[in-house]
């Protein structure tokens, strides 16, 4: 193992042996060391490992294992800060024994070999990314294989359970296929693998079924990966593509493309917790092409819609930087529902306001968390919306300039149409500091005032043209205030007004 690997292999248990009709060997307290540089104790263990091969067919050059069980295993993935793996060592080995010297390979063939079935029993796994510290467990994870031959495909059943609380999918997963593997060569590929599962939201409480199927080809020879025919769902939500992926060892590259499609938007985000969309959401889809290098993630958003809301443009995204050219067709604030996620507040009007009082700090807290993430991401950007409406107010054409760094976003030549005029102006937002600061620089020109009042208040007694220009400074959500301080200065000028509607004979009486 050590000369293969590097690593280290321990029996720490009782080792009892068994010879005829079968040779067998069965391990207690087995575990295999970590890979060089990872911390935290070793990368495998079983509370038990059992083997047994037919003794007769070796005589003939035939290799017939009986059974292969691994009782409690437990596995423990890392992925490091600078995104390297515990497990990639062992396929690079992998993929240079494939092509190894052919004596060495000659010395160790075998006419035939099989394994009569491979049994993990009640294992557990854990990945952690150390890259967004982040650790996702899975328990009672179980696996059977069966008849087991490397020149015939053969059958692979899984289940496991996810059970992290701060995981928003949690619950049972199962998962079947027909492999082949030809492991002098790396290749292993998955016919027909079904996966289903019964999942549940632990912060919202609603389950949900889960399913999906593809086939898949694994070459580590060649460094390919290949899904075809991928089809998923989950609740209402449906998605199919492909997926390619090459030097998937040295330096994984992955393309492909997917759609998906959504007949109940409202139920899915309800699944995640997300209570807020448009009124008219009654339909969602998406059709994006995407390519992820290890440099960054190129994405074609080719076609999505949210109800009446289309999205096309392109993102390409890397560790430290995000560029992006995106069109919205509208967006209506106006729209957007608000459901409560916890109906039971409402039983008792009168304890709803000190427990509001008492979260809000901390929900202003995560609230400001969340830009976190734009300290060190580097952002430009263009964005253009056809038309948007705010408190009835209706603006169009609305295009930006967008970039940031440092935390630091600034948008450039904003402009708009609004009632018959036009906007033009800059802003910016910091959100570095513990109390984010805006600063807006706005002109706007031959506004008409008359179409605005009817849509702000309905109020059409008045009418002229507005022009304004203003210079604001906001500072806020620091602890329970949404908007600290504002300071600024301006201009109004009302040209060619007029007042409608004056009934001068019941003035004069």
């Amino acid at each position: 193992m050590h000369k293969k690997t590097g690593r280290e292999l321990e029996i720490d248990g009782k080792v009892s042996w068994s010879f005829f009709p079968w040779l067998g060997i069965k391990m207690q307290n087995v575990s295999l060391s970590n890979a060089a540089g990872f911390k935290g104790g070793v990368f495998a263990k079983a509370e038990s490992v059992g083997v047994s091969i037919k003794l007769l067919p070796l005589v003939v050059g035939n290799v017939e294992v009986g059974n292969l069980v691994f009782d409690e295993l437990d596995l423990r993935l890392i992925k490091n800060r600078s995104g390297i793996s515990n497990w990639q060592d062992l396929l690079n080995s992998s993929a240079k024994s494939s092509g190894s010297d052919k004596s060495e390979v000659a010395d160790t063939h075998f006419k035939k070999f099989t394994i009569g079935s491979v049994v993990v029993n009640n294992g557990r796994a854990s990945l952690q990314n150390q890259q967004i510290n982040k650790t996702i467990k899975v328990g009672r994870f179980n696996l059977l294989c069966k008849n087991i031959n490397f020149e015939k495909p053969f059958d692979i059943e899984s289940s496991f359970y996810i059970d992290n609380p701060n995981s928003s999918l949690n619950g049972k997963i199962s998962a079947k296929a027909k492999v082949k593997m030809g492991i002098d060569k790396g290749l292993y590929v998955f016919d027909g693998l079904q996966i289903t599962g019964e999942l549940k939201n632990p912060q919202t409480g609603k389950p949900f079924d889960f399913k999906g199927s593809a086939s898949v080809k694994l070459d580590l020879e060649k460094q390919t990966f290949a899904a075809k025919n991928f089809e998923a769902s989950i609740a209402s939500l449906t998605a199919s593509g492909s997926l390619r992926g090459t030097k998937i060892i040295d330096a994984p590259s992955l393309s492909g493309g997917l759609v998906v499609n959504d007949s109940d938007p409202k139920n899915t985000l309800g699944i995640f917790g997300v209570y807020k969309y448009p009124k008219n959401l009654t339909k969602a889809s998406l059709k994006i092409d995407l390519t992820a290098t290890p440099s960054g993630t190129k994405l074609q958003i080719i076609d999505a819609k949210l109800g009446d809301m289309t999205l096309k443009g392109n993102l390409e995204s890397s560790k430290s930087a995000l560029n992006f050219d995106l069109a919205l067709n509208k967006f209506n604030f106006d729209e957007l529902v608000v459901v409560s996620p916890a109906p039971a507040s409402s039983k008792n009007k009168t304890k709803s306001v000190p427990v509001k009082a008492q979260n809000t700090p901390k929900q202003k807290a995560v609230s400001h968390s969340q830009f976190g993430f734009l300290n060190n991401l580097k952002l430009a950007g263009v964005i253009k919306i056809g038309n948007i409406q705010v408190n009835k107010l209706k603006l169009s054409n609305f295009t930006a300039n967008v970039s940031g760094n440092n935390g630091l976003i600034n948008w450039r030549k904003i402009g708009f149409d609004f009632y018959n005029g036009k906007g033009r102006g800059n802003a910016s937002c910091n959100v570095a500091s513990s109390r984010p600061k805006f600063n807006i620089d706005m002109t706007l020109g031959n506004v008409l005032m008359q179409p605005l009042l009817k849509d702000f208040a309905n109020y059409e007694k008045f009418k002229g043209v507005l022009a304004l220009n203003t210079t604001l400074t906001m500072s806020g959500m620091s602890g329970d205030q949404m908007l600290a301080s504002l300071n600024g200065s301006g201009r109004i000028s009302i040209a060619n007004g007029s007042y409608m509607g004056v009934d001068l004979p019941y003035e004069v009486r």
